[in-house]
């Protein structure tokens, strides 16, 4: 489903997610509340990654974006939305348990290439009657996932 939702990035599993509220300016950094347990402002929900808990938070701010998987190997997403214990781990403000797909015996090779531009950034002009908008434009991206299985 992951695959052919027409999804570009990893953030943008939370636009599927229906117990997480977000928000974004520039449609690549996300900023997630999950059930309401913790503010926009502090995000302190945790990322697994197929079962290894992965430290992307930094200054309360995480971006799943930095995770190093493309949207094409995703299988599955698991949101925990209420405090319990998952798997050894109290997830008080919530957790995202991201499944990969399996890999075969072979080598595997994936490439991801996108663009991004920032327009109309005002720069020294924001005190002159030339000032402008800031606006992030995010470009088109490719991606190349090749498997070469042995058996």
């Amino acid at each position: 489903m992951i695959e052919k939702s027409g999804l570009f990035r990893v953030g943008d599993i939370f636009l599927l997610a229906n117990k997480i509220r977000v928000n974004t300016l520039d449609g690549f950094t996300w900023f997630a509340n999950i059930n309401g347990l913790s503010s926009i402002q502090k995000q302190n929900w945790i990322i697994l990654l197929d079962g290894q808990r992965l430290g992307l938070n930094t200054f309360n701010n995480v971006n799943i974006n930095m995770l190093p998987i493309n949207i094409t190997q995703i299988d599955s997403v698991e949101i925990i939305s209420v405090p319990q214990i998952y798997n050894g781990i109290f997830t008080n403000y919530g957790l995202i348990h991201i499944h990969t797909k399996s890999i075969s015996n072979g080598k595997a090779m994936t490439f991801f290439q996108s663009a991004g531009n920032e327009t109309g950034d005002p720069g020294p002009y924001i005190y002159t009657k030339y000032k402008s908008p800031n606006v992030e434009i995010v470009g088109s991206g490719t991606s190349i996932v090749l498997d070469m299985n042995t058996n």
